[in-house]
């Protein structure tokens, strides 16, 4: 910046403490237009040099008065039309071309490990927790679930995500053990440093636990075993998700897991606000469907996957 103090002892002189810059070139060439003010006979300063060259020889005089600013243009001008020098007159190009750093690819060669989470949700403020696809006001749990999957690039998108669920719930129901399958990004690489495959079998089963790996050094030749743990999925998602829903914990799966149909069972507790309710029936009539059932022609059957 231009900084410009003005000495109690003489009234007309400034000092010059910084460089110049384009912002204070407009400033002296307003400066110089003003009435009664500095050099109001000349012209503006044509350039940026020229008006650096003014700055630098006032500077190293430390004074700037009318006359003093007068003087040290006529000096600039008189050197540079003497060299045959042009500068003063030529345009200032300033570029604006970048090149724009490309952001790097979080999947590029990386390791997509089938994982199931447990997910407990307060679904008193969602619509279910099924996601209604194509509606913009859809307020489901699974919503908020794939948008903070995709904000921390553990999936690229839903439909590779390759994602099951156990089961839904409808508006204002909770759940403590709801379970999703999906290929998410794994902090384990495909490869060691030695183009070595790193097979699944040594992978983590959790967030503490490591495994040992050659990986390249920056710097140095050669590799150097390192102890890699894999992501922490269920913090860095809770991180993102609203505070009514939580991911509580995760394991390695295969390839072929569903959520929904590699379940063995399933667990349902109502709970009624305590009213004028008839118990005694409410137990009889529950009393009828307890023990095994086949439930198959209330479901909507995959007949592939279910025996």
């Amino acid at each position: 910046m231009l900084t410009i103090s003005k000495p109690h002892t003489q009234p007309n002189v400034h000092k010059i403490t910084q460089h110049t810059t384009p912002h204070q070139l407009s400033h002296l060439e307003k400066v110089t237009q003003t009435p009664n003010s500095f050099m109001s006979n000349q012209p503006p300063l044509t350039s940026l040099q020229e008006a650096q060259e003014v700055i630098s020889y006032l500077t190293r005089h430390q004074k700037l008065s009318p006359s003093d600013f007068e003087e040290a243009l006529n000096v600039i001008r008189t050197k540079h039309n003497s060299q045959g020098n042009d500068n003063h007159k030529q345009k200032i190009k300033i570029k604006t071309t970048q090149k724009v750093k490309q952001p790097k690819d979080p999947f590029a060669n990386a390791r997509m490990r089938p994982i199931a989470m447990q997910i407990a949700y307060d679904g008193a403020n969602f619509n279910g927790f099924a996601e209604n696809v194509g509606n913009v006001d859809d307020r489901s749990v699974e919503r908020e679930l794939f948008a903070a999957l995709v904000k921390c690039c553990l999936v690229k998108d839903r439909k590779s995500s390759k994602y099951s669920r156990c089961g839904r719930t409808d508006k204002g129901v909770s759940a403590y053990g709801q379970v999703v399958g999906l290929t998410v990004r794994s902090a384990i690489p495909l490869r060691d440093g030695e183009g070595n495959e790193v097979m699944e079998g040594r992978l983590p089963r959790n967030s503490y636990q490591g495994c040992s790996v050659l990986v390249s050094v920056t710097g140095a030749d050669g590799c150097e075993e390192r102890e890699l743990k894999e992501m922490d999925f269920c913090k860095i998602l809770n991180g993102l998700l609203p505070e009514e829903i939580r991911a509580i914990g995760w394991c390695p799966v295969t390839d072929a897991f569903s959520a929904r149909f590699s379940a063995k069972d399933r667990t349902y507790r109502y709970f009624f606000a305590e009213r004028d309710l008839n118990i005694s029936a409410m137990n009889d009539g529950l009393s009828k469907i307890l023990g095994e059932h086949d439930f198959r022609n209330l479901a909507k059957m995959d007949t592939e996957n279910v025996t």
